[in-house]
């Protein structure tokens, strides 16, 4: 096995076990995005570009753990979050272009006789 044929598959591998282990509620933890970029990095230095599944820095923000009705007051979380449908938009798009493009299924195109 080639090294570039080794790290695409350990990239894969990494964005895989990401999105099964992922908790099924809730948002997304900043470290996850961190583990999601480092896995895209893999596919950067094997010259992918794979800017546009990247997360966006001001999608990572605190959470808001409290709220006060009578003073307005907003209190954040010190750990920042992603919402976890956009995350796993970024997340299924980059598996889906590789699957699509190195994967066993060939996508059907045009009409079936029968």
């Amino acid at each position: 096995m080639s090294e570039h044929e080794d790290s695409l598959r350990r990239a894969f591998a990494r964005l895989t076990a990401l999105k099964e282990n992922l908790a099924k509620g809730g948002d997304v933890r900043e470290e996850f995005v961190q583990e999601f970029h480092e896995a895209l990095g893999h596919l950067e230095r094997l010259k992918f570009s794979v800017e546009e599944f990247k997360i966006p820095e001001d999608h990572i923000r605190p959470s808001i753990t409290s709220r006060s009705n009578f003073t307005g007051e907003v209190t954040y979380s010190r750990k920042r979050y992603v919402d976890k449908t956009y995350f796993m938009i970024k997340l299924d798009s980059v598996l889906g272009y590789f699957t699509f493009s190195y994967g066993e299924r060939k996508p059907e195109v045009g009409f079936a006789s029968r």
